[in-house]
């Protein structure tokens, strides 16, 4: 019955998304092609840069069974400016999306399952370098 239930309650979520028109990024490694899928740090084995751009001192939760998107193309610029040729992902959450517990704004951080790559988008090093500035700063 709980089954059921949750299903349901996946299925409302996605189809009002569906119907919100929200787009979805992610900055990360590039080699992700359309259509594939961007799966959870736990799942890839690959380091979460949530993990390095946050301390868990500070009481975040870092899930690394999730994969984070968020509704800002810059936000996930300075994601992808973490990784050498980083590129931002256009993408289609797939399963639950939640709101992100750490990001204190918000709708503009989101985790899910999975996420279906839509579009990749190379940054201009010029966009990077001022990211990677924006990351340094104090």
């Amino acid at each position: 019955m709980m089954h059921d239930f949750d299903e349901e309650m996946r299925r409302l979520q996605n189809e009002a998304r569906d119907g919100c028109g929200e787009v979805y990024f992610h900055g990360g490694l590039p080699g992700r092609t359309r259509g594939s899928f961007l799966l959870p740090p736990n799942f890839t084995k690959v380091r979460s840069m949530a993990r390095l751009l946050k301390k868990e001192a500070d009481g975040v939760v870092l899930r690394e069974d999730r994969v984070f998107v968020t509704t800002s193309r810059d936000a996930a610029l300075l994601y992808a400016s973490g990784w050498r040729r980083g590129v931002i992902y256009e993408v289609e959450p797939i399963g639950l999306l939640e709101p992100d517990p750490d990001c204190s704004m918000p709708g503009l951080s989101w985790q899910c399952e999975k996420a279906r790559v839509l579009r990749i988008i190379k940054p201009k090093p010029a966009d990077i370098a001022m990211a990677r500035s924006a990351l340094a700063a104090p």
